[in-house]
């Protein structure tokens, strides 16, 4: 009797347990959806020319969006952070804070070349490598 209590206790703690796990990958599904749609946000602003409206938003989207890339092997994931600190660098650059520009941009290309190292990098951004090279030169003010 009590093997078959046990078995049943097992199988109740699996499911609740994957109940629960459902549950919190949907809430992590949520999140990066927002934090997808915050750094579109940001980046319309940016073509706006509100620079001061887009940093702050970038700068929530990344304490957001690392903690999960970090969290998970999913490539995907580095490369939404790696694209929020490209234009985390741009508003920084245009609002004249060049230290913290070449810091965003610094780390958006280490994830696109690790990216890239790894043939993760979809075949619409195979010229991203370049671009933020060059983004990367006229932010230290030695555009080639």
């Amino acid at each position: 009797m009590a093997v078959i209590i046990g078995v049943i206790a097992t199988f109740w703690q699996a499911r609740v347990a994957q109940a629960r796990r459902a549950k919190a990958e949907k809430r992590f599904s949520d999140v990066r959806n927002l934090a997808i749609y915050e750094t579109e946000r940001a980046r319309a602003q940016i073509e706006l020319g509100r620079f001061r409206d887009a940093a702050p938003v970038l700068e929530r989207v990344l304490e957001i969006m690392i903690p999960i890339a970090d969290a998970n092997d999913e490539p995907t994931y580095r490369y939404d952070v790696a694209i929020a600190h490209r234009f985390a660098a741009k508003a920084y650059f245009k609002l004249g804070n060049k230290a913290k520009a070449a810091g965003s941009i610094e780390k958006a290309i280490a994830i696109i070349q690790q990216l890239k190292s790894i043939d993760s990098l979809r075949d619409a951004d195979k010229d991203l490598p370049a671009e933020l090279e060059a983004e990367r030169a006229e932010y230290a003010g030695d555009a080639r």
